[in-house]
């Protein structure tokens, strides 16, 4: 004998128990299951490809297409004089509602493309700009060299060069004579109140 918490537990069965026999119900169906086949499968053949079952199906077909046509109808009518929205209503707004979201998604990817090409003109204006800064700072640096050295050399007199010119124009030889009064007054008007003192 076997203990199981605390209460004895015959493993024998006593002889005078009776055994109740469960029936196996798979095994039951099987065996009718296959017995029955050949002649069920038999009739369901023949009852197919008679005529009778051909029209039936189609008596049948046509009541249930004339039901969903009339229950339509009448759900159409019904949602007409109700404010409620029909399939078709719905059916529509969502279509509407796919356009609009296309129609944002191409908005969208025209502004990234056009952002994108700003970008990229601003940054080759930014390198131009660079480049043009530092062409100007060269061309700055030669003008300013170039200066110093036209202020280190010394530049001829006006009068110099219009009496080493033979030739030149009585605009220039004018010009010439017209520097030599000019420094001749001064020196006059210096004498003139020398004396007056």
């Amino acid at each position: 004998m076997a203990k199981d918490n605390g209460n004895k537990i015959n493993d024998e069965a006593s002889p005078g128990d009776e055994t109740i026999a469960v029936p196996d119900l798979a095994k039951f169906w099987k065996e009718i299951y296959f017995s029955t086949e050949e002649a069920m499968g038999k009739i369901v053949n023949e009852m197919m490809t008679s005529s009778a079952y051909v029209d039936s199906m189609n008596q049948i077909k046509d009541k249930y297409l004339k039901s969903y046509q009339w229950n339509t109808q009448n759900i159409d009518k019904i949602m007409e004089s109700n404010p409620l929205a029909s399939k078709k209503d719905i059916s529509g707004l969502a279509e509407l509602i796919v356009g609009i979201e296309d129609k944002v998604d191409n908005i969208d990817y025209q502004i990234t493309a056009q952002i994108q090409a700003l970008a990229g003109n601003l940054m080759k204006l930014v390198d131009f700009q660079a480049q043009l800064q530092s062409r100007l700072a060269e061309e700055m640096a030669q003008v300013k060299s170039s200066l110093e050295q036209l202020a280190q050399q010394q530049l001829p007199d006006k009068r110099t060069v219009a009496a080493e010119v033979p030739d030149a124009p009585p605009l220039v030889k004018r010009a010439a004579s017209g520097a030599k009064k000019t420094e001749k007054k001064p020196a006059s008007r210096a004498k003139k109140s020398a004396a007056e003192k």
